[in-house]
Parts: C-alpha cells; structure tokens; sequence
C-alpha cells in the first residue's frame, strides 16, 4: 500500500510546488511591473478615448483584499483649452475581490477617492472640456476597420487506408 501512495504524494507536491512558483511570480510582477504595465497600456489607451494626455504616477494590486489602487492620476484638458488640468486625484481605491482582478467582469463593491480635483472651462468656441472629452469617447476609431477573421478551415476529410499490396492507380 506504502508504494502506491507515493507516487501520488509525488505527484501532489510537485502540483504544489508548480502552483506556489506561479503565485510567486505573479506577486513578483504585480510588485515590480503593475505600474509599468499600467503606464505602457492604460494611459495610452485613456488618453486615446479621452483625446487628452493622462498620467499616472502608480498602481498597486492586493490579490487577498482583491484591491487596485492608482496613485497620482491626471488628465490634461484637451487642445484649445486655457487651463493645464482637467482633473487630477491623488489617489483611487477599488475594491473589486479576487475574481475582479483576475477576469474581466469587474463589479466594484468600493471606491475611495483621495483629494480629487476637476476643472470645468469652457475653451474659445463656448465648449466645455468634459462635453469634448466624452464626444471625443463617443468617436468610433479613425482609421481602417480591421478585417473581420476569416472563417476557419474546414478539416481536411481522412483519406481511405491503403493497402501496402494495392496497385497504383494509372
């Protein structure tokens, strides 16, 4: 009974090894490359929807509490606008649980601004920055459409087995 068990106790603790080298890792990239990460990907993007530059400072996930929190948030007004800032906040908290972080259905349970600061103007033409920034969302993406995928292939039929004794077919 002993050897039969062992392999499997092998087995279970090489299966926990893998997994607590996979939490390492992810805890080694959320702790040294979030922000970057955030910065590369996120800001470009908002700025992008926005039509204005937005910064961030910092970003910090916490997988037991299943919070993100961003530091040192900015967003520029858009061209043609007198003042520098539209809105900048210190700090954000969500708290979205484990599942939140780790797929793509994010359901917010908290959030904590810290010293949040928005600034409404209008620009020469009479229009106010935030009524810019959201028809600047609305905007579909210039440029082409990406063509949609081709559909997939289909499978390739099995070709009848052949006899080594069959005679070539002329």
């Amino acid at each position: 009974m002993a050897r039969s068990r062992r392999p499997l106790a092998v087995a279970a603790s090489a299966l926990a090894l893998l997994a607590a080298g996979g939490l390492l890792g992810l805890h080694f990239f959320l702790v040294n490359h979030f922000t970057t990460a955030v910065r590369k990907y996120v800001a470009p993007e908002l700025s992008r929807k926005l039509g204005a530059d937005v910064s961030i400072g910092g970003a910090s996930v916490n997988l037991l509490s299943g919070s993100l929190i961003v530091t040192g948030i900015a967003i520029a007004n858009p061209p043609g606008f007198p003042e520098p800032a539209a809105f900048s906040l210190d700090r954000l908290k969500l708290d979205v649980g484990l599942r939140g972080l780790l797929t793509r259905i994010v359901a917010v349970s908290e959030a904590r601004v810290d010293n949040a600061a928005a600034t409404i103007v209008r620009n020469r033409d009479g229009d106010l920055n935030l009524v810019v920034m959201k028809k600047s969302m609305e905007k579909k993406p210039e440029g082409p459409v990406p063509p949609e995928p081709p559909p997939p292939a289909k499978k390739p039929e099995p070709r009848p087995p052949t006899s080594p004794d069959a005679a070539p077919a002329s």
